[in-house]
C-alpha cells in the first residue's frame, strides 16, 4: 500500500492569525520542491505531530530561499508495523 499524499496544517490558530500561515506554506512548498518522485519530505513540526503510523529519517538541514534560519528536513515513510 502506498503512502497517501497529505496536506497537514501544523501552525497554531494564534500563529495563523499573526501571519505565520503564509510562512508555513512557503516553507512547505520549498521543502516539497526538494523531494524526488515517490518521496514525502516534511519538517520538524510535522514529525512532532504525526501519529505512530509514520516513521521519519532526518535527511538534511537546509537553508531555504527567503528564510534566514535553517530547516530540518525528514523523509516520511509508512511505519513497518503498519505495512
Amino acid at each position: 500500500m502506498g503512502m497517501p499524499r497529505a496536506d497537514r496544517k501544523t501552525g497554531t490558530k494564534d500563529a495563523r492569525r499573526n501571519g505565520q500561515d503564509g510562512r508555513d506554506v512557503n516553507i512547505a512548498s520549498r521543502v516539497a520542491a526538494r523531494s524526488a518522485a515517490g518521496e514525502v519530505l516534511v519538517t520538524r513540526p510535522v514529525v512532532e505531530r504525526a501519529g505512530p503510523h509514520l516513521d521519519f529519517e532526518r535527511v538534511a538541514e537546509v537553508r531555504l530561499k527567503g528564510f534566514s534560519e535553517s530547516t530540518e528536513v525528514f523523509l516520511a515513510r509508512q511505519s513497518e508495523e503498519e505495512e
